[in-house]
């Protein structure tokens, strides 16, 4: 497993967590707790450990966890993911590493924003 520190937002404020990851299993070790979860592809298990969290008021300051990032092609089994701008097809140029922090905290939001997101962003394509 590889491991990286990074930072959270739990009720607001920043804090550090760490995280832990292969490709088919992620935990999260947020205080003294873990949390864990396996499946297929790296994002939709990062997806299922956000919602534990987000009932708490913890966010992931990670790409992962932003609305307009969302994996689809060949990016699916990997630790990568699009930026969606909405209107526009994916760009190698808009590829970025899930678990990377980012500076965009006002894009940090619920996997239902993600997927509301995404849903706008496919819909986008479609009428153009």
């Amino acid at each position: 497993m590889k491991t990286r520190k990074i930072k959270i937002k739990v009720n607001g404020r920043d804090d550090m967590a760490i995280l832990n990851f292969s490709d088919n299993e992620i935990v999260i070790e947020v205080g003294n707790r873990k949390i864990s979860r396996t499946g297929e592809y790296p994002f939709f298990i990062l997806k299922e450990i956000r919602k534990v969290l987000e009932q708490e008021n913890i966010f992931l300051m990670v790409n992962g966890s932003r609305i307009d990032v969302y994996p689809s092609g060949l990016s699916l089994p990997g630790f990568n993911a699009y930026i969606h701008v909405l209107g526009k097809p994916t760009s190698l140029d808009h590829l970025v590493d899930i678990f990377e922090k980012t500076d965009q905290a006002s894009l940090i939001g619920t996997v239902e924003e993600q997927v509301e997101y995404h849903a706008k962003w496919v819909e986008a394509l479609k009428s153009k």
